[in-house]
């Protein structure tokens, strides 16, 4: 149930390594969270620098100075306890002491304590007005505590103290980006790439200030420096950022083979990656002259001869992005589906017999066509005469299966693309032969793990009964299914609290900050679907405390395998209603329910049942369909009702061919160009799901006053923030739901997705 791919975390929290602009634990010293860009011994011997090379100001008596340099060394070597302590005992003898008081502060970032490290930066720059390093750290404390405009004024001071201050124009940079403001962003980081241009914080920030400034093609030069500099974490997901927006005028050896990575390691989630692979496969000359054969064939089946007349077809199925986007991504384009609809079809005439062997290039191929199939759950289209012809291959294969006769490869790697390999009897001797490594891949996905499944769902506990009729309907839909069924998932993420992820997100919005640490955090995923939710919240709020809730075993089960092969400690999952939730007894801090609240008979009654698990000051994040945006899905439902369709496979293939050839319905572009339109569970999600209502922002508002919540804002791209801020300057803090529903009004298609957004509980 959880709407996977559409809530986008900012990309500065996903890719800084030195969280300096996350808060204060990065001020200076070192960064506060996992893919820091240095190891501990360099972070020591640059802070030992810089503090060595500080005046000792202050009292100049001996007591003094010489414990400040106790503490600086002790600060240095990262013994933060002992460097307190020794700052204190400083600042006891002399309360004026600049240094002491900086450098205080900056523990007190590290140590989560904004607010106090803003008091003593404060009182340490009115000591001593003249340090420009205490006046960037000041900005960034400010910045933390989303008082953006004084930061850029302290970021002012410590350039004016210092022009040729690198760290302070990228930091001023980031809070101007934060703050929508491109262009000035831009004009700060050119300034200090010009001044440092290997720095790859620099580098990172600016590609994302050039993706949002519409300037792709600079961003993904700047993001291959990047990554040519530092291939880490940080740089990956760049990357990965900027490839969602790219479309290609041109590639390069280098540029291929990070997008081959980016998709297969990954270095993003590989669903919103594949439009960008697909657009790069359109500069294959060979792969386009193909693609064309087959779309203007349409439902007539071409051979591989046809196909690949006069283009070299071992190259063409060799391509390595095409290979890696039906591997680990999905395929959601209209005409590179037909092509591999076609191929299919031909690679089946040309090898189906047996008797003629395919090249490894062709079976790595169809290996690879075999995961995608699965993937899509087998949405391509399937003519009457082909389904006749694969259900003899699959009798043919199960009968050879049984007799004990090992298949050929190409044979099973044929079948696997027309039907999931588990559904045959005595599938399971497959896994004796000894195969090619492409087909080793497709029994892992079509058979190894599907068994692992089975066996994680009758462990899986029960929380609560499921006794709602329309809850044990939506149920029963996604245990037939689980959605989505995804491959690989970006373990890049830096982590963060929830105060500072909500102060980054939101830069100009008033909440009340929690002050937890991400170890006394309990969070709730209400509707965890296949995982990709509750990991995501694992990855970003690293040693919280999670619970994972589904109606469905399968979808539960899939996560759970996920879970496990990623090596994602922290989360607990269990079967439960949200509707019934109130018995488990428990309280969170967090609980983020997206894409399940609209499935519900009652919407608000289950939004006020998970009320009830949220501790005063806790927040929750929130996805509900829009009225105005979903109208184009509303049309094809109701098209799609009146012909009867069916919610089975063939149900589903049929009613997605007749939308693509219905004239009469109007724009319904963002219905059938969606990837929830290329995959069978997501079309189901998408159009035949048992239970579905639908909001405005109006009747959004009035459920908040009812349950005393406090709006915090939309989770949007930032290119619509900025088309809002255009139409509504007087709501910097964007959080007007009549602005916004005023807004929408203007562009439907607004949340096409979701409203997704952020509220706090107050009272």
């Amino acid at each position: 149930m959880n709407k996977t791919g559409v809530a986008r975390r900012p990309f500065f929290f996903a890719l800084s390594g030195e969280v300096r602009a996350v808060t204060l634990r990065t001020i200076t010293i070192a960064p506060s969270h996992g893919h820091g860009i240095m190891s501990s011994k360099q972070r020591t011997s640059r802070t030992g620098k810089q503090l060595s090379q500080r005046s000792l100001r202050g009292s100049p008596s001996a007591a003094v100075m010489g414990t400040f340099r106790q503490a600086v060394g002790f600060h240095a070597n990262g013994q933060i306890a002992m460097a307190d302590h020794l700052y204190r005992q400083v600042l006891a003898l002399d309360p004026q002491h600049a240094e002491a008081l900086h450098w205080l502060g900056v523990i007190e970032g590290q140590n989560g304590n904004p607010a106090r490290a803003l008091a003593l930066l404060e009182c340490s720059v009115a000591s001593n007005p003249n340090d420009p390093v205490a006046f960037n750290d000041l900005g960034t404390a400010q910045r933390v505590l989303n008082r953006r405009e004084e930061a850029l004024a302290s970021y002012a001071r410590a350039l004016a103290l210092k022009p040729d201050y690198a760290k302070a124009l990228i930091d001023r940079g980031a809070v101007l980006h934060e703050l929508l403001r491109l262009e000035e962003a831009r004009e700060s980081l050119e300034q200090a790439l010009t001044l440092t241009p290997g720095d790859v914080e620099a580098l990172l920030m600016s590609c994302r200030v050039l993706t949002e400034l519409g300037e792709v093609d600079a961003a993904l030069a700047r993001g291959m420096n990047a990554l040519a500099l530092e291939d880490s974490h940080r740089t990956q997901a760049m990357f990965a950022e900027v490839l969602k927006s790219a479309r290609f005028s041109g590639g390069s050896a280098s540029l291929e083979s990070y997008m081959v990575r980016a998709m297969s390691e990954p270095w993003g989630r590989p669903i919103e990656l594949a439009p960008a692979a697909t657009a790069y496969l359109r500069l294959n000359a060979g792969l386009m002259q193909s693609v064309a054969r087959a779309d203007a064939a349409a439902a007539g089946g071409l051979s591989l001869q046809a196909l690949f007349d006069g283009v070299d077809a071992e190259a063409v199925c060799a391509d390595p992005v095409l290979l890696a986007v039906m591997m680990h991504g999905l395929i959601a384009d209209r005409t590179l589906e037909r092509f591999l609809t076609a191929m299919r079809r031909a690679l089946l005439d040309a090898f189906n017999d047996g008797r003629v062997s395919p090249s490894p290039v062709l079976l790595a191929f169809q290996c690879a066509l075999a995961q995608q199939c699965f993937v899509n759950e087998y949405v391509f289209a399937l003519a009457e005469e082909e389904a006749r012809r694969a259900d003899a291959l699959r009798k043919r294969l199960e009968d050879e299966v049984s007799a004990g006769t090992p298949p050929p490869a190409m044979l099973v790697a044929l079948a696997a693309s027309y039907f999931a390999l588990g559904e045959m009897a005595a599938s399971g001797k497959l896994l004796d032969q000894p195969w090619p490594a492409p087909l080793l891949r497709v029994l892992t996905q079509q058979l190894q793990e599907p068994a692992a499944e089975k066996q994680i769902a009758a462990d899986i506990r029960s929380l609560t009964e499921v006794d709602d009729a329309v809850s044990q309907q939506v149920r029963r839909q996604y245990e037939e299914n689980p959605y989505p069924r995804w491959v690989s998932y970006p373990l890049n993420v830096t982590p963060t609290t929830l105060d500072d992820y909500l102060g980054g997100r939101f830069a100009h919005a008033q909440f009340q900050r929690m002050g937890k640490a991400n170890a006394d955090l309990d969070v709730l995923i209400a509707g965890c679907g296949t995982g990709q939710h509750s990991i995501e919240a694992a990855l970003l709020f690293r040693g919280a405390r999670i619970l994972a809730i589904d109606l469905s075993r399968a979808s539960l089960a899939y996560a759970l395998r996920k879970t496990r092969e990623l090596k994602i400690p922290g989360i607990e999952y269990a079967q439960a209603d949200v509707l019934a939730m109130g018995q488990c007894g428990r309280q969170f801090d967090l609980i983020e329910s997206m894409g399940v609240l609209h499935h519900l008979a009652d919407p608000a009654r289950g939004w006020r049942s998970l009320l009830a698990l949220l501790r005063p000051g806790g927040f929750m994040r929130i996805g509900l369909y829009s009225e105005r945006a979903r109208q184009p899905v509303v049309v094809c439902r109701e098209f799609l009702a009146e012909r009867g369709y069916l919610p089975t496979v063939a149900g589903i293939r049929a009613a997605r061919q007749a939308l693509l050839t219905a004239s009469s319905l109007g724009d319904i572009g963002s219905v059938v160009n969606s990837a929830d339109f290329h995959a069978s569970s997501a079309v189901r999600d998408l159009l035949f799901h048992v239970q579905e209502h639908r909001f405005g922002l109006p009747n959004i508002r009035r459920l908040l006053a009812e349950f005393g919540l406090d709006f915090i804002g939309f989770e949007i791209d930032n290119s619509v923030l900025r088309q809002y801020c255009r139409r509504f300057p007087a709501d910097p803090a964007m959080n007007n739901l009549d602005s916004w529903d005023a807004f929408e009004a203007e562009s439907p298609l607004t949340f096409s997705g979701m409203y997704q957004f952020w509220v706090q509980k107050l009272r």
